[in-house]
């Protein structure tokens, strides 16, 4: 009787037990292509992300991954020309808002993944870039604060902050420079609320099967 009893105080126990994940991303145009690098600490699983495709693999303890931007279609967006030659600044906007809206998109269809999270203890998005016609530069420097005016809205309501989530956007209307974007992040969730969402999501399956097979 009392094994069952430990057995049971420790389940309890790894049900409140806090994780913390650390994240970071960089964005950055680099000879013509729109690069990423990932970086996560403390998880081991394959991540997709809806606009990302990444094939390497990585660590258990923490990982480095370089992977291109692509659409949904499967189709590689590229930057073919520097921004300092200044003939492909409409590309280059459409790509990058693109980016942004997929961001997004993403986003809006994440509440239940926030929910996991216990609280946020650090949470950074910086974002320069500079077109060489500044009209393109003020036009992606609305959107880019229209955007992530969406995401504060979304993040705010669904996660609790240590501190105030810090957004930057640092346009240069005077030269052309390449975009660049870097987040970090550092979450706390607890491994009750994983399995919660696990079996919630395995629930929602089943019924739609179950429906399907009626």
């Amino acid at each position: 009787m009392i094994p069952l009893i430990l057995i049971l105080l420790i389940v309890v126990s790894l049900l409140f037990l806090p994780i913390k994940l650390k994240v970071k991303l960089y964005a950055e145009q680099t000879k013509g292509d729109l690069i990423f690098k990932l970086r996560i600490t403390f998880f081991k699983y394959e991540l997709e992300l809806p606009f990302l495709h990444i094939d390497q693999k990585f660590s258990i303890s923490s990982l480095f991954l370089q992977a291109e931007l692509e659409r949904k279609l499967g189709k590689d967006i590229k930057i073919k020309e520097d921004l300092e030659e200044g003939e492909n600044n409409y590309e280059d906007l459409n790509n990058i808002v693109l980016f942004f809206k997929e961001i997004k998109q993403g986003l809006s269809n994440t509440e239940d993944i926030l929910s996991i999270i216990d609280r946020c203890e650090y949470f950074s998005w910086k974002t320069n870039f500079g077109f060489s016609n500044p009209a393109y530069t003020g036009v992606l420097t609305g959107f880019l604060w229209s955007i992530k005016g969406v995401i504060i809205s979304i993040i705010e309501n669904n996660l609790k902050f240590k501190s105030r989530p810090f957004f930057e956007v640092n346009p240069e209307f005077n030269y052309p420079i390449p975009f660049k974007t870097k987040f970090e992040g550092i979450f706390v969730f607890k491994l009750g609320n994983i399995m919660f969402i696990g079996l919630k999501v395995s629930f929602i399956q089943l019924k739609r099967r179950l429906k399907i097979n009626g």
